[in-house]
């Protein structure tokens, strides 16, 4: 047994390419001991993928060569962790650059994990008011409190037409209007047919 390391508990399980990715980073940067830095890291890299839209560009063209874009990214990425270095060359040698952004947004999800954090995403048809805010923020709460620390995250969608959508890590509550009028349109489709 001396010898082996062993094995980092994952926050959160997640599944699929981005999550492998994202997860074997996590793994890394805690085996490192560099998870603050790799997070941080992994901010300045979302900043400029958001910032610079020629950047996200490069790296999903696929006429650019892995070995050009690997170069270019060790230039950018100098002066951040070497964990954060590795995980981008490994990105570029398996083509996955492309990927990155989304590889980086499920990071974050389990470094929220990590932290004991939960996105509450609040979706209305227009933007709420700061009473409005506060009794959403209240029911969210005494509802999900059992989840961990909520971190609120408002989206404007109009097409709901009215009322909320509520995601909470997997579970999902749709109070909107456009709900609403899908199920009475089906319930009238329904005793048509009967």
């Amino acid at each position: 047994m001396a010898g082996k390391e062993a094995a980092v508990k994952i926050p959160l399980q997640l599944y699929g390419l981005h999550a492998r990715y994202a997860t074997s980073l996590y793994s890394a940067a805690k085996k490192a001991n560099a998870l603050k830095q790799v997070e941080t890291d992994v901010k300045d890299i979302q900043k400029l993928l958001s910032t610079t839209p020629q950047f996200k560009s490069y790296l999903e063209n696929p006429i650019v060569k892995n070995q050009e874009k690997a170069e270019d990214l060790d230039k950018i990425s100098k002066g951040m962790n070497v964990t954060t270095r590795g995980f981008l060359a490994v990105l570029a040698e398996n083509g996955r650059l492309n990927d990155l952004e989304k590889v980086l947004s499920t990071f974050d999800k389990i470094m929220d994990a990590d932290r004991g954090e939960v996105t509450a995403t609040i979706t209305s048809a227009d933007a709420l008011a700061a009473d409005q805010t506060k009794q959403v923020e209240a029911q969210v709460k005494a509802k999900f409190a059992k989840e961990g620390t909520l971190r609120f995250l408002y989206k404007v969608e109009p097409a709901i037409l009215g009322g909320l959508q509520v995601q909470v890590g997997d579970q999902y509550i749709d109070l909107s209007v456009d709900s609403e009028i899908n199920k009475v349109s089906k319930l009238l489709a329904s005793s048509k047919t009967d």
